[in-house]
């Protein structure tokens, strides 16, 4: 993995969330293309590890990381008062993902070097990333103009009223 930044997030006993460091950065697919990444960590001892890497986009820490992908799904419950009868109450569910990070190389690689990963590779990688993502976007907006142009006119009304 690319690190390119650690943010520590504050607990917060209103929204029930833990002291957390966020690890931002790149993996790699075969292609070599770079795939930006989100990856959390709990432990104090790689909180503050992270943290003291001074990782940044100009200054990038090239290691290996490994965890698990956590997933839950949190109910959230609304309950609406009615003027007369019972209350509406309404379940929500609402999934969560997050990758977490257990474990990293004791030593990073070495930053621009010919065996791992140079600076012109990293500057190459994120140009590239860019180029894709233009090209992306471009296809988006020739796809939504020409089916702009075919759209169908709006459904006409049937006079029934307005039903729930």
């Amino acid at each position: 993995m690319l690190i390119t930044g650690a943010t520590r997030i504050e607990a917060d006993p209103e929204k029930n969330t833990k002291e957390v460091v966020k690890v931002k950065g790149f993996t790699f697919d075969f292609r070599k293309a770079f795939l930006p990444v989100e990856f959390s960590a709990y432990n104090p001892d790689a909180m503050n590890y992270f943290e003291s890497l001074e990782a940044s986009p100009k200054n990038p820490v090239f290691t290996k990381v490994w965890g698990q992908q956590v997933s839950q799904v949190i109910m959230v419950k609304t309950v609406e008062e009615s003027a007369f009868g019972g209350q509406k109450v309404t379940e929500t569910p609402r999934s969560n993902r997050d990758f977490v990070i257990t474990g990293a190389s004791s030593e990073p690689y070495v930053w621009d070097d010919e065996g791992t990963m140079t600076q012109a590779e990293y500057e190459q990688g994120l140009a590239d990333r860019e180029l894709a993502l233009a090209d992306i976007k471009k296809r988006q907006d020739d796809y939504n103009a020409t089916r702009a142009q075919t759209q169908a006119p709006a459904a006409a009304s049937n006079g029934t009223g307005f039903n729930f």
